[in-house]
């Protein structure tokens, strides 16, 4: 199901998934509920906005497990992961072009299981600008404020205040120098301003169509790189993105939004729910979307490491690694059908060395019987293998579906 509302002052979106399994030859049956919605509210021509949402979405209990191939096999290792959300922001442009922009965003996890401990999220942000002058001398202070309050753990709280200088090289082009202080990333009992960073970089924007930013530095943990690349084309779009920096494992799952296609996709293949280390993430991510007449493409591929893990009371754990990508191909060769294929590939380290591939790919094709009922037929053939260790299972399954789906 599928609902979205506009208008000058409040827009709203849901989408929901009922899915139900009945397994004749086990005598027992599954069913999963997959939501996202929020509402946002706009008021002083867009410059104050609040945005309330939830989600649901099932998350892997173990990562050591099994990785199912979808909502279907009775693994045991999905739980249900609860998001209640809100956002508020405000912008504010003076006639000399200084921006102030401030947004902060309170998030709550919870899980399907008693056993783990949910955590609650803040994240405050404010930034004063006057990079849209667009010529001679910038400047920017910003300042950013994060925590992390579990249950039971014992809370992650950091801090970050800067300030930065540089130029406008020419009219696209600007160049600038960043320093400040940060919390000290490996004490959790220390959130102060402590440590001293810095980093230099450049920016470069043309309207709309193309907007990237490079920088390298120093911080307390090593050299830093973080990059973005977003350029936008006549038929798609891709975007690039580095970065390393000091997070938990609750700011990890910030994803609110469901695949409306393939509800049982996993946003992560490393977080154990209930988990309270912290992490150095350095994370790559690339995405790429064409859209053509009849045929639309789409690639995801990411390469995150998590270096110096911690528990919240100060010892140390082994780094994780996982890589993966996934593809989407769709095309309609009339009106009323569609054929699409989707792949993922995932490659993951745990802290004990344990390493395994998982492999997926369907074909589906579909015909629309009316404007709200699709009948569709899928193949998906799906392997889990270890590469290292011994505590990973190791499957093949190969799965046919017949699909009736009526939208409301």
């Amino acid at each position: 199901m599928h609902f979205d509302y506009e208008s000058p002052h409040l827009d709203a979106d849901l989408d929901y998934i009922y899915t139900w399994f009945l397994y004749t030859d086990l005598d027992t049956d599954s069913s999963y509920h997959n939501f996202g919605g929020s509402v946002t509210g706009k008021a002083l021509e867009e410059a104050l906005q609040v945005e309330v949402g939830a989600e649901r979405r099932q998350v892997l209990s173990n990562p050591l497990d099994v990785i199912p191939p979808s909502q279907l096999p009775l693994s045991g290792n999905l739980v249900d992961r609860d998001l209640y959300y809100v956002n508020p922001s405000y912008v504010h442009k003076f006639r000399n072009a200084t921006i102030v922009d401030m947004n902060y965003v309170y998030e709550d996890f919870s899980y399907d299981d008693p056993t783990v401990q949910g955590n609650v999220n803040h994240d405050a942000r404010i930034s004063v600008d006057n990079f849209a002058r667009g010529q001679g001398l910038t400047w920017a202070l910003r300042y950013l404020w994060q925590e992390t309050v579990y249950e039971i753990s014992l809370p992650w709280k950091y801090q970050q205040a800067s300030a930065e200088l540089g130029f406008w090289a020419t009219r696209r082009a600007r160049l600038f120098a960043r320093a400040g202080k940060e919390s000290p990333w490996d004490d959790p009992f220390d959130y102060s301003l402590k440590y001293s960073f810095w980093e230099a970089g450049f920016a470069y924007g043309v309207r709309d169509r193309l907007r990237a930013e490079f920088a390298i530095g120093e911080r307390e943990f090593g050299s830093s790189w973080r990059g973005e690349f977003d350029y936008t084309f006549d038929w798609g779009n891709t975007v690039f993105s580095y970065s390393e920096k000091p997070t938990t494992r609750g700011f990890r799952g910030q994803n609110r939004r469901i695949p409306s296609d393939d509800p049982s996709d996993l946003d992560d293949y490393l977080d154990r729910p209930g988990s309270a280390e912290s992490f150095i993430a350095n994370r790559l991510l690339w995405q790429l979307n064409l859209n053509f007449r009849r045929t639309k493409v789409s690639l995801n591929v990411f390469d995150e490491l998590r270096e110096d893990r911690i528990r919240p009371d100060g010892s140390p754990l082994p780094d994780q690694a996982q890589l993966g990508a996934r593809a989407l191909v769709s095309w309609n060769p009339g009106p009323r059908s569609e054929v699409r294929l989707t792949g993922r590939f995932v490659n993951r380290e745990s802290e004990s060395g344990e390493e395994s591939d998982f492999l997926q790919a369907t074909f589906r094709l579909g015909y629309d019987l009316s404007r709200r009922t699709t009948l569709s037929l899928a193949y998906s053939y799906s392997e889990q293998t270890p590469v290292s260790g011994e505590a990973t299972r190791e499957y093949t399954a190969n799965v046919v579906s017949l699909f009736l789906t009526i939208s409301i």
